[in-house]
């Protein structure tokens, strides 16, 4: 298959999967990478198919990885990633891909675009103050880091004395 031939078949897997016609899609982009493995894109796009339509999610996450380290400054391949780990319920990988791909210059509207959907900021502790305004800036981390910690924290175990207490007071109101 010659380049344009490539080429227009990938238009049209896309658009399979765009119309959620994942049968068609994975029958496309398994031939896309099957003629020519080397192209970043068509193993990105295979890999997503297999965990998500062939629930080979092993295979499907080391061809999307393979498509990063290919073109590792393509945004499409950290979302292909991103959207398997999504469909597997590991939210926190796909949020992780996201993140690295804006690190590695591969950032654009649908790497934000997802990130936020998947990770939404919180709203500044203070609104009339711009996000970035150093207040701000020391007011969020110090609340993320006290949740942080009540959420790591174990729960105490109410003594015993108060439980009896508490037990005996609502006898009472009953009687």
């Amino acid at each position: 298959m010659n380049h344009k031939d490539r080429e227009k078949l990938f238009r049209r897997a896309r658009v399979a999967l765009d119309q959620g016609r994942l049968t068609d899609a994975a029958n496309m982009f398994a031939a896309l990478a099957d003629d020519c493995d080397h192209d970043a894109r068509f193993l990105s796009y295979r890999g997503l198919l297999l965990a998500i339509r062939e629930r080979r999610v092993s295979e499907g996450t080391v061809m999307c990885k393979r498509a990063i380290t290919l073109a590792s400054s393509e945004p499409e391949m950290y979302l292909n990633l991103a959207r398997l780990y999504t469909s597997t319920g590991q939210r926190h990988n796909a949020v992780m891909t996201l993140r690295r791909a804006i690190r590695t210059g591969a950032k654009n509207k649908a790497v934000m675009k997802e990130i936020q959907r998947l990770s939404p900021r919180a709203l500044p502790p203070i609104s009339s103050l711009h996000r970035d305004h150093v207040l701000n800036d020391v007011l969020g981390k110090l609340r993320a880091r006290l949740f942080r910690e009540r959420r790591n924290r174990p729960r105490r175990a109410k003594p015993a004395r108060a439980a009896a207490m508490r037990n005996l007071r609502t006898a009472r109101q009953r009687g």
